[in-house]
């Protein structure tokens, strides 16, 4: 399908299209300010026990939840690969270190590719 600039907001039913059994659709919505071009982009998240990475995603959604997102920077992104932020935020102006939770386990998985 095609979406032209400024056309209505649609809906696609897309469960029939993607089937992912290692995701339960839990998803996090990050709304950007439109000073940096605004938008939306909703990460779907891995976190289906023995199959999923869920410490990941429960590290993931505690720093989502903490509202650490809100004003953060977004310092590597590849469309339809990877967003890398969070780090670094913004407060009166200055580019400031937020503050970090306890290193996740590392849940690698050879089953799970991290290649485009």
């Amino acid at each position: 399908f095609k979406v032209n600039e400024n056309s209505r907001n649609r809906t696609f039913n897309l469960e029939e299209t993607f089937d992912d059994p290692s995701t339960t659709g839990k998803v996090a919505r990050f709304e950007f300010a439109d000073d940096i071009g605004g938008g939306v982009t909703d990460v779907l998240l891995f976190d289906q026990e023995g199959v999923g990475a869920p410490a990941t995603v429960e590290n993931f959604l505690s720093y989502v939840e903490d509202e650490q997102y809100d004003h953060s920077v977004i310092h590597r992104s590849i469309p339809g690969f990877i967003i890398q932020g969070g780090g670094f935020g913004v407060a009166d102006s200055e580019l400031v270190q937020l503050p970090a939770e306890e290193p996740v386990v590392n849940e690698f998985s050879p089953e799970r590719s991290n290649l485009q």
